[in-house]
């Protein structure tokens, strides 16, 4: 007996020292190549030096301690950061993916900072990862990344912020329900994007400051690009261009794919002159988005995060949509939350919610994936894996065939205690998720006011019934996001 206990003894101490392996706390600088794996938690921020190489291996989980900075080291002395003067290469794959989020139990939006690229001769690249609950995203700054076939979602401000000249490539990517918009140009930046899904956010893309993204052009000079974007259901517009530079934005889809809807949702210099002009013709149909939401559809496996996250591929045509388009509102000038799938006021609500110079040259890191410069590469995605469809995954809800949440009883905030709320006021955003017979089964705040009226709006989201969300006619679990004004 004596021996089975010592035994024992020894494979627990062993197990202990393989997940202690597995997991590490890390803050500071970092020299020299260096390569994560398994589970890394960050409090403080991380600095790759100019010199030195981050790798980070594929089913690597990045977990960041919310608001919580022990370095001071970057430009937010409150949240931590991943810095990056040298070279950052993310190996995620379709079905192993590396996840930059919150620690957090119950993660919320702006938990952290985001990752910073400011390399301008070395190329960093991020493939097939999941960049959430951060400040901005992915900010890159007089670089020149490669971003593909990522979920950057959930995030306070932005999930793509490209600045200074930067040109980076973001190709095949999922940008939603970040809080103002999914990707920010300025300074004169001219990034490329193609294939991506920009959806969802505050605003899909903004051209700030001389900025000039290129969102399609067909033209058959150096800066050719296919576009195939598919930009739709942002809450006030798709496209807005505040720089007096054109922009070319051809061969994308717009869900209405009518000239009249798709100026409604473009603010240009067909509204104020002083405004550069956007250029959307030709607009591409919804074939490609099919195949593109598959690429993005795989998940490692449930988890708790993951499972408030999981994309899946979009239905046959899933651009027939029905929203209505409204007259355009004036612009929102500060942070704004993740768009609207529902509001509901309690007693004490407000209102209810129904010329650049030449760039440096950048050199691609040995052994990595090359990129050119003159061209956008087309899908590499196999028929196999483009079919393949899990039903049992929880499904972003402009994906089921109702296209968007359908609401058959609403429930407001019953404030008992007006007191504990200390006056607060603001829009608390609570994350659903829809089970196979409509009801709710669980729910989470992602952006708060206080503990009060946090707890009494995820209780009040409880409540909620929905129509039974559906695929190819068959029952699914669905995710929406639920709004309550105090």
């Amino acid at each position: 007996m004596k021996k089975l206990h010592f035994f024992i003894i020894i494979i627990v101490i062993l197990w202990i020292a393989v997940v202690n392996a597995q997991q590490s706390t890390v803050s500071g600088v970092i020299t020299k190549s260096a390569t994560w794996n398994g589970t890394v938690y960050i409090d403080g921020d991380v600095t790759v030096a100019e010199d030195a190489r981050l790798t980070i291996e594929p089913g690597t989980r990045v977990l960041f301690k919310p608001l919580t900075d022990k370095t001071g080291d970057g430009i937010d002395k409150t949240r931590s950061e991943l810095i990056v003067y040298g070279i950052l290469i993310v190996k995620g794959q379709i079905e192993n993916k590396v996840h930059f989020t919150s620690s957090a139990a119950e993660p919320k939006m702006g938990d952290w900072y985001g990752i910073r690229l400011l390399n301008p001769k070395n190329m960093s690249i991020i493939d097939y990862a999941i960049i959430e609950f951060g400040y901005d995203g992915i900010s890159a700054k007089k670089s020149n990344p490669l971003i593909r076939n990522s979920r950057i979602q959930l995030n306070y401000n932005s999930g793509i912020k490209a600045e200074l000249k930067s040109e980076a490539k973001i190709i095949k990517n999922f940008i939603s329900e970040n809080g103002y918009a999914g990707v920010i140009t300025s300074l004169g930046a001219k990034p490329v994007l193609t294939n991506n899904f920009i959806t969802l956010n505050q605003i899909g893309v903004i051209a700030l400051s001389l900025s000039q993204p290129n969102l399609g052009n067909l033209g058959t000079e150096q800066k050719a690009n296919s576009g195939e974007n598919v930009i739709f259901e942002n809450i006030e517009y798709d496209l807005y261009n505040h720089t007096n530079l054109p922009i070319l934005a051809e061969n994308n889809s717009w869900g209405l794919n009518t000239d009249v809807n798709i100026n409604e949702r473009i603010y240009d210099g067909n509204d104020e002159p002083k405004y550069g002009a956007v250029d959307f013709t030709p607009v591409s149909g919804a074939a490609t988005v099919e195949l593109s939401g598959r690429i993005l559809a795989q998940e490692n496996g449930q988890t708790p995060v993951d499972s408030l996250n999981t994309l899946v591929p979009l239905p046959r045509d899933s651009f027939k949509t029905n929203t209505q388009q409204n007259t355009r509102p004036a612009i929102s000038k500060t942070d704004t939350p993740v768009s609207e799938s529902t509001s509901v006021s309690s007693e004490v609500a407000l209102n209810s919610i129904n010329t650049i110079p030449r760039k440096e040259s950048t050199t691609v890191p040995e052994g990595s994936t090359t990129f050119s410069e003159n061209s956008i590469p087309a899908s590499s995605i196999s028929s196999n894996e483009s079919n393949r469809v899990n039903y049992d995954q929880i499904f972003l809800e402009y994906f089921i065939e109702q296209q968007k949440a359908q609401i058959i009883k609403k429930a407001a905030p019953q404030i008992s205690t007006p007191q504990l709320g200390m006056g607060a006021k603001g829009r608390i955003i609570v994350r659903a998720i829809v089970g196979k017979d409509g009801k709710v089964e669980s729910a989470a705040v992602i952006k708060g006011l206080n503990t009060y009226y946090d707890k009494i709006s995820v209780e009040a989201a409880m409540k909620f019934r929905y129509k039974v969300g559906t695929i190819d006619g068959i029952p699914v679990r669905f995710y929406t996001n639920i709004f309550f004004e105090f």
